[in-house]
């Protein structure tokens, strides 16, 4: 289930991508590596929907954030006690493309595309949660 601003999203299809940036920090005369210093975080992600209304669009050319929520959940076998799920939360998604392409007649495709941006305050959190029948991992 997505939810955009804590209303659900009826999308096609959605995805998630992370790239730590991670430098690498060879040794001279050795195979091996010391330890790799920490990049800056890209997250970045898509989603494809019917055009409902102008509300991604608007926040895409104001440049207004969104709080973002990706949660698959799992099917609950005999004997679990929960369900298995992964969740994917984000403080502020900021829209990078959000246009409509109106192609005739049928239902209007909009594919938004977005990436999380730290602009030094409190929003830009990401959460990422696996609940499982052994424990929560957040």
């Amino acid at each position: 289930m997505l939810t955009i601003d804590g209303s659900e999203a009826f999308v096609r299809d959605a995805t998630v991508s992370f790239d730590n940036q991670l430098i690498e920090m060879p040794r001279l005369g050795s195979r091996l590596n010391r330890q790799p210093l920490d990049g800056r975080a890209v997250v970045t992600g898509t989603f494809r929907k019917e055009f409902e209304d102008t509300t991604i669009y608007d926040k895409f050319v104001s440049g207004q954030s969104a709080t973002y929520s990706l949660k698959f959940t799992g099917k609950n076998y005999a004997g679990a006690s929960t369900n298995r799920d992964l969740e994917f939360k984000f403080d502020a998604i900021h829209y990078t493309a959000a246009t409509p392409n109106v192609p005739g007649p049928d239902p209007i495709p909009q594919e938004v595309s977005w990436e999380v941006r730290d602009d030094g305050t409190a929003d830009g959190g990401i959460e990422v949660i696996l609940k499982n029948d052994t424990a929560s991992y957040t």
